[in-house]
């Protein structure tokens, strides 16, 4: 029987252990402690035996959880381990092991690995909860106290500074164990969370480069394709603005998250309305991390007012992807090719008798496109990723296909080209009355962009006259460059707001892009 088995071995040991300590040296340390009859000691043994086995086979009986019980068992081995030393010891001094270091340790060594056997019986006693394991506790410290002061008063110093020491291990374990234990519920709630994200992030962004560097090698036509965008879209371009003496900033340095709003509420799921829309802060990233959850944010058309920013957004991401930035945006964002195509500049092609596919399309323009780069795709590269997801598809500027009806077989064609690709994710922008009367039946949610607010307005203030500074100065970033851009965003964003028909004007991208040089 388990519970016969625990009594005994709990009480063979702490009594033998003891009784060893008591054949190595008569318990001299008895004697300095003025107790005259040894067999007081012996029952003391026999009774802290018996209190221990029975204390620790009540916990056992109570334990509902295997495997805790199969964990209580292991600590055998750690509190049977000073018996066995004293064993060992005596052994020795029997078999006429007499050096003088060894007669003159040996009492002092096998005193404290008895007090330590009874010490490390404790860890088969419950936890904090157990009134049985706190009276033993208090037990052990009140006896050690006895003992420590008793030896004081006689001068027996080594024998003070250990029991001293072991008495405070007992009384500080409770809390020690305490601390462990709030340690350990604490750091599986917040610590081990964190550091499993950081793992990821920082994993994620290994296998990204790896990817990378897998791509420049096997495949050069993608390392160029990405070179080329990377020319192309750098710079922030005003679709028809032409600013004399105007710099020409880099996009991603100045560029500001768009907010998004959904002109059918019940296309987005109630829990990215409340982490998000409720503040205001619905970002084109949000959509598309949410694309494998939600297949309906493959197919998205963004709908806004001219000057909006909706072809800037556009390029801000062909740009991001094309630098492979995408996780410095948002650290769950998906990994895509970028295709961008403006649609007024491929509309005769996709709207005559026998239009290309989307992949034909693709491919021609890269071919036809100047750069200093020449763009030979291999066959069917762009047939295959599409096929797979692996691009995002970004058509720009519905409303800029004037005829009505050849804008409405651009739609069609769009339309057909999403049915055919059904992996892969596709994003159109449009202004609100040019897809009013051409609307896609492909289309899983359609987006609004909203007016910047004041914190964006500031915000590419700010990072506009940082970049003016740095090229005026021809300087790199540094705090007095940083110090000259802040002071002259400030005083352009007072003038703004002292003039309510500017602050009005100064909420849409393009205006305030055009504002910025002429109030500087």
């Amino acid at each position: 029987m388990a519970s016969a088995r625990s009594l005994l071995v709990l009480l063979v040991q702490t009594l033998l252990n003891g009784v060893f300590c008591y054949l190595i040296n008569q318990l001299p340390a008895i004697k300095e402690l003025g107790i005259t009859n040894t067999s007081h000691v012996l029952a003391l043994i026999l009774l802290i035996a018996v209190a221990f086995s029975i204390f620790n086979e009540l916990y056992t009986s109570l334990q509902p959880n295997t495997a805790q019980r199969n964990s209580q068992g292991r600590l055998w081995v750690i509190v049977l381990l000073p018996l066995i030393i004293n064993i060992a010891l005596f052994s020795l001094l029997k078999l006429g092991f007499q050096s003088q270091l060894l007669q003159r340790l040996s009492p002092n060594i096998s005193v404290i690995f008895w007090v330590l056997g009874i010490f490390l019986s404790t860890l088969m006693i419950p936890g904090d909860k157990s009134r049985l394991r706190k009276r033993i506790y208090l037990s052990l410290c009140g006896a050690g106290g006895f003992l420590t002061f008793s030896l004081a008063l006689n001068r027996q110093w080594f024998k003070v500074v250990v029991l001293a020491s072991l008495t405070l291990m007992t009384a500080l374990l409770p809390i020690v164990e305490r601390f462990i234990k709030t340690f350990r519920e604490q750091g599986e709630k917040r610590l081990i969370p964190l550091l499993f994200a950081l793992i990821d992030a920082s994993a994620k962004s290994m296998i990204s480069k790896l990817e990378m560097l897998v791509w420049e090698l096997t495949s050069p036509f993608k390392h160029q394709y990405y070179q080329h965008l990377v020319y192309t879209y750098r710079t922030y371009r005003t679709q028809g603005l032409k600013t004399p003496g105007a710099f020409t900033p880099d996009l991603d340095k100045v560029f500001v998250p768009l907010r998004m709003a959904s002109k059918s509420p019940g296309q987005i799921s109630p829990a990215m309305i409340q982490k998000h829309e409720s503040a205001g802060k619905l970002r084109i990233w949000d959509f598309l991390v949410e694309i494998r959850r939600q297949p309906a944010y493959k197919r998205i058309v963004v709908i806004g007012s001219p000057g909006s920013g909706k072809t800037t957004l556009l390029e801000n991401l062909t740009l991001t992807y094309a630098q492979d930035a995408q996780l410095e945006k948002h650290p769950k964002a998906p990994k895509f090719i970028p295709v961008l195509l403006y649609l007024r500049k491929i509309r005769e092609e996709i709207t005559n008798n026998q239009p290309p596919d989307l992949a034909q399309v693709i491919t021609k323009r890269l071919k036809s496109q100047e750069s200093s780069l020449k763009l030979e795709p291999p066959p069917q590269w762009f047939e295959d990723k599409l096929k797979h997801g692996k691009c995002l598809v970004m058509l720009d500027g519905l409303d800029e296909v004037a005829d009505e009806t050849q804008r409405q077989k651009v739609s069609r064609w769009v339309d057909k080209q999403m049915r055919e690709y059904p992996e892969t994710p596709f994003i159109m922008t449009s202004r609100p009355f040019g897809y009013r009367n051409a609307e896609l039946k492909q289309v899983g949610i359609s987006l609004e962009v909203k007016p910047f607010n004041l914190k964006q307005m500031e915000e590419f203030l700010h990072n506009w006259y940082l970049q003016n500074e740095v090229m005026h100065q021809a300087r790199k970033i540094d705090p007095g460059v940083e110090a000259n851009a802040r002071i002259k965003a400030n005083d352009l964003i007072k003038r703004i707001k002292d003039h309510p028909t500017i602050a009005a004007i100064a909420l849409n991208p393009l205006l305030l892009t055009m504002i910025a040089p002429r109030l500087s």
